[in-house]
């Protein structure tokens, strides 16, 4: 396969295990054209743990690293530098300068507010059943019903140019050990938040971090989420949500296959300026 482009990359900045250089040399030596960073914008966890991401100084080095390797390698692969920002935060801890640094974002719902209550999303099985047991009286559902109606507000709150893993709430429920993801109510939920989203000039990532820390067999969002979404005329782009080198790309085979089955015939990059249209076929 020749696919030479990945735009959710992380870095020792935020949660991730590599350099920007270490991530920008084996980028580079798998042969890709155009690579894109997004470590996690700064975030007061709901609970009162320690705040999670970067902001201020540690954002600005954040940036010089990533603009430095994009002179190294100017010629030879194109390096932009992007930025996951949190739903509930936006763009509240960063500055005009350093805006006009990042190149796209990605927006994400990590953690959401409801009713003035923090409630982590993403921080292990155990944590995640905790919070439906002592806030969602166990319903599942209740909880995809709250999650899908926040998640329908990430661009407007972040004005990003991808939407991250759509249904980051089926990171724990492969087999549907948790709950029905086919159940009518999770897809009505699921759809009213995709129809508001789709009005949006964004792109829908696919999604295979969840897959390289084998919580999932299948990349986000869902079959389902992606023939309907196809279906709808939605644009999709192809992201590893990379923490380390040797998950770049991790899984895209396996992931573009899944893409064509769903009905896509085109998949789209992020570039300085704007989104390019690829065909499937010719990848």
């Amino acid at each position: 396969m020749n696919y030479l482009y990945d735009f959710h990359m992380h870095t020792k900045h935020s949660d991730g295990v590599a350099t920007v250089a270490e991530m920008c040399a084996e980028s580079y030596r798998r042969g890709m054209k155009r690579i894109g960073f997004t470590d996690h914008a700064y975030e007061i966890r709901p609970d009162g743990t320690e705040p999670f991401g970067i902001k201020g100084a540690e954002l600005d080095a954040y940036i010089d690293d990533v603009y430095e390797q994009k002179e190294i390698y100017r010629g030879k692969m194109e390096i932009l530098c992007g930025f996951e920002l949190e739903n509930q935060s936006g763009f509240d801890y960063i500055t005009k300068a350093q805006a006009k640094k990042f190149d796209y974002t990605i927006g994400s719902t990590h953690s959401m507010i409801k009713n003035g209550e923090g409630f982590e999303l993403d921080y292990g099985e155990d944590r995640f059943t905790r919070l439906v047991r002592d806030h969602f009286d166990g319903d599942y559902l209740k909880l995809a019903r709250d999650y899908y109606e926040y998640e329908s507000h990430v661009v407007e709150r972040t004005h990003c140019q991808i939407i991250g893993h759509f249904d980051l709430i089926t990171k724990y429920n492969q087999g549907k050990k948790l709950y029905d993801d086919d159940a009518p109510e999770y897809k009505e939920a699921a759809l009213s938040c995709m129809e508001k989203l789709l009005k949006e000039d964004v792109l829908f990532e696919i999604n295979t971090g969840a897959m390289a820390r084998g919580n999932r067999k299948e990349p986000y969002p869902s079959r389902f989420l992606l023939e309907e979404l196809c279906k709808r005329g939605g644009r999709i782009t192809l992201n590893s949500d990379s923490h380390s080198t040797e998950n770049i790309c991790f899984a895209f085979e396996d992931a573009l296959k899944l893409a064509w089955e769903c009905g896509f015939r085109q998949i789209y990059t992020v570039k300085k300026d704007g989104f390019e249209e690829l065909n499937i076929a010719d990848i």
